[in-house]
């Protein structure tokens, strides 16, 4: 196999592992402050009111909370049960999946957001204006944009070719720079813009913009 190529049943199983785990220690987190007690305060939910709330069988929910990392076929929720946990514990259901990678690279991305509303409201300048998008190849357009005002997306400038070894690093640079490039359109492709008013269009743009940048 070359270098570059992809094994996708080895990618796809890590990814898979990787999410499973970061779903059960979700539930497990959830779990333990989703109740509360009398004076208000944080209290365990137990397993018997989520099964209750959630309809699911409680050994269901057992093998969800299980490390599971030696079961063969490891269980995992549909769709529709993912939703009914979410609303259960009182979340997003995609916070029930989020890896770590995926939380370090919100919080870079917040992180962006707060330095660029500086700057913005320092110059008076936004970089890119709220409008109404007619498609999401508009929309992804604009958040490339935004990408480039904050300095995260690719170089244009590419490796001069000047020997053999070269031309591998050019090739690996480039691919690289295309993945990132794809990860930021379609992740700002993604908010429903046109469902949400135009306050919050510059600030999930940049945000996205900059979570789609820290792809790996």
């Amino acid at each position: 196999m070359h270098e570059n190529e992809i094994n996708v049943p080895e990618v796809e199983e890590r990814v898979f592992a990787l999410t499973r785990a970061s779903f059960r220690e979700a539930l497990n987190r959830a779990l333990r402050v989703s109740d509360e007690a009398d004076d208000s305060s944080p209290k365990r939910m137990t397993q018997v009111e989520l099964v209750k709330r959630t309809g699911m069988a409680r050994s269901t929910l057992a093998k969800y909370l299980a490390d599971g990392a030696d079961d063969e076929d490891p269980i995992n929720p549909d769709l529709k049960m993912l939703c009914r946990l979410a609303d259960a514990l009182n979340v997003p259901p995609a916070f029930l999946l989020m890896r770590e990678e995926d939380w370090k690279r919100l919080a870079h991305a917040a992180a962006t957001l707060v330095s660029v509303s500086k700057a913005e409201g320092a110059s008076g300048k936004p970089s890119i204006r709220p409008e109404r998008y007619a498609n999401a190849a508009e929309q992804s357009i604009a958040g490339y944009k935004a990408a480039k005002d904050m300095g995260v997306a690719p170089s244009n400038v590419r490796i001069e070719v000047t020997h053999a070894g070269d031309a591998d690093l050019a090739r690996e640079v480039e691919e690289r720079h295309a993945r990132t490039r794809r990860s930021i359109r379609t992740t700002c492709a993604l908010p429903p813009l046109n469902h949400l008013s135009e306050e919050y269009h510059l600030s999930l743009l940049y945000l996205c913009a900059n979570v789609g940048a820290n792809t790996k």
